[in-house]
């Protein structure tokens, strides 16, 4: 049966479901991959189409279209193998509201531990001023999407495998070209690792 990677922002229209995409072609079929939000609104019912062009640009990972937003719930948390924060403030809110046990908290990390709140293409968080002067980078428009799909094909991916699905990893670069991925470690710290395979034995299960 299928471990099941949850990964979580907070609307669930473009950050968690680009994320989930790109990593279950990252780790095959052996995961089912998925993406909720926290504060799901009405007014967006559906992942944006800009996050699906983007992965459809790089050639990584697949989202359906008419793919529903999906809010959270405890019941998804508590049967996850692993859950993934994409911000601090959402960590803090899934841990407090959405943990029904105390095991359950032992599973939820932060996806950048060194970030606030992971990129987001929709209000530019987390770019600098330096990188969207760069790449003229506009709130909102398909190149701050693509611009996040790089960032995580780039770098979040590679790094991920390297710590917890090392096996996965070799493929994954000749796969996007080794020389586009960032050495491993630069931006996740060995305590987050510790804490998942922490986790994970606890469970008796391996990555």
């Amino acid at each position: 049966m299928p471990k099941t990677i949850l990964f979580i922002c907070s609307g669930n229209t473009c950050r968690s479901p680009m994320v989930a995409a790109m990593f279950q072609e990252a780790l095959g079929e052996e995961y089912n991959c998925i993406s909720a939000g926290t504060s799901v609104t009405p007014f967006f019912k559906f992942v944006l189409p800009h996050t699906q062009e983007a992965i459809k640009e790089l050639g990584i990972g697949e989202i359906e279209d008419g793919k529903r937003t999906r809010e959270l719930e405890t019941r998804m948390v508590n049967g996850a193998d692993v859950v993934f924060c994409l911000g601090k403030a959402i960590h803090e809110k899934v841990l407090n509201e959405f943990c029904e046990f105390e095991e359950s908290k032992k599973k939820v990390h932060l996806f950048a531990p060194d970030m606030d709140k992971f990129y987001d293409p929709y209000d530019l968080d987390g770019f600098s001023q330096e990188e969207i002067q760069e790449k003229n980078l506009q709130k909102g428009e398909i190149e701050s999407y693509i611009e996040v799909a790089k960032k995580i094909r780039d770098i979040f991916i590679p790094q991920i495998l390297a710590e917890y699905f090392p096996e996965r990893l070799e493929a994954w670069e000749k796969r996007i070209g080794k020389e586009n991925s960032t050495p491993t470690g630069s931006i996740r710290e060995s305590t987050l690792a510790g804490g998942l395979v922490a986790t994970i034995d606890s469970n008796q299960r391996k990555v």
